[in-house]
């Protein structure tokens, strides 16, 4: 039978939430992942600019991933100045390490600060940006530098929690110079096209439509994959649920409990009326009180089970929302997060099905 991952020729994998969480690997990321790479070209994809690629590599390598292909952030940006100004226009670097490296690896000559005139700045996150590296980089943008900022993320987890990211930053310098940068990362297309290129550079007959992009979080990973033309496989191992699902405008092309989707045949769901069906499950919304039936979870394996489940619930959710009655499938997604976090923390249950009343 024909896997999801025999329907693509590279895949562009989002990290954090998708890989690993924190320090620890997440179940079946990394030989899902492993198995993946003998037969399709894996692109590891992040927003975070202030590591390196060899920082980022030396994390995988640690938890079992060989010879990984990362991109980030950086040089997404990076490959926007030299296609904008060519590979000898100066920069001035706002940020950590990994935009000294993205900038020097394409052969960009870095300056210090806005005096030296620099034809472009490129702007990322780190912990030590301060007042007086946002006063260089306004200078240089309202002298008419190109300005690229890597994303516009609002905030970077940290052990203490979490603290401004660079959206704050930039939107600093954009409001006193009255310009808007162009963005690199998530879920801008510049770092999705990237990872194709590079996908493109291993492989024959590569367009956006045969990879697939990866990730747990809707607003970057699966808008911007799909935004880019990408489709986008959704887990649910890390930020987003159905909830935020419900109240996002993100479409997944595919959702699935984990990376072991990539190895399974996805789940083809029909629709009958208010019933959803997938194989032997089916899922069934009605009225009195938006009664949520599911039946048929026995009948399959608990991992296939809760696969199956998860593809039904994101059509539900999605279509639910589409269609403009965003309090039901906002009460349906709750619904869908409590049977699926219970089924999966469950032993094999002895019932044929499972019935709830979302109120």
């Amino acid at each position: 039978m024909t896997t999801l991952l025999d329907q693509h020729v590279g895949v562009v994998c989002d990290l954090d939430g998708v890989v690993y969480r924190g320090p620890a690997p997440i179940p079946h990321a990394v030989a899902s992942l492993e198995r993946a790479r003998e037969q399709a070209s894996v692109v590891f994809a992040t927003n975070n600019a202030s590591r390196t690629i060899a920082d980022v590599s030396n994390q995988l390598r640690s938890l079992g991933i060989d010879d990984p292909q990362v991109i980030t952030s950086a040089g997404a940006g990076a490959a926007l100045i030299v296609e904008q100004l060519g590979p000898e226009a100066t920069v001035l670097p706002v940020g950590g390490e990994g935009l000294v490296e993205a900038l020097t690896r394409v052969g960009l000559v870095l300056v210090r600060d806005a005096s030296q005139n620099p034809a472009a700045v490129l702007q990322g996150w780190a912990p030590h940006v301060s007042q007086a590296d946002l006063a260089q980089a306004t200078i240089a943008v309202s002298g008419g530098a190109f300005w690229v900022a890597t994303n516009t993320d609002l905030a970077v987890p940290t052990p203490a929690g979490l603290v401004p990211g660079n959206g704050p930053l930039v939107a600093a310098v954009a409001a006193v110079t009255g310009v808007d940068p162009m963005v690199a990362g998530k879920p801008h297309p510049p770092l999705f096209r990237s990872a194709v290129a590079q996908i493109g550079s291993q492989r024959s007959e590569v367009g956006a439509d045969t990879v697939l992009g990866i990730g747990d979080r809707l607003d970057t990973d699966v808008l911007g994959a799909t935004g880019a033309g990408l489709p986008a496989l959704w887990v649910l191992t890390g930020v987003d649920r159905f909830v935020q699902l419900a109240g996002h405008t993100a479409t997944p092309t595919y959702a699935a409990p984990d990376l072991n989707a990539l190895h399974r045949p996805y789940p083809a769901v029909s629709r009958r009326d208010t019933t959803w069906a997938s194989g032997p499950i089916s899922v069934t919304v009605g009225a009195p009180g938006d009664r949520l039936t599911v039946c048929g979870m026995s009948e399959l394996p608990d991992d296939q089970a809760l696969a199956t489940l998860v593809a039904i619930a994101a059509r539900i959710v999605c279509g639910i929302r589409d269609l403009g009655d965003s309090e039901l499938a906002g009460r349906l997604a709750s619904e869908f997060d409590a049977i699926v976090d219970g089924f999966a923390s469950a032993d094999q249950d002895d019932s044929a099905s499972q019935s709830s009343s979302v109120s």
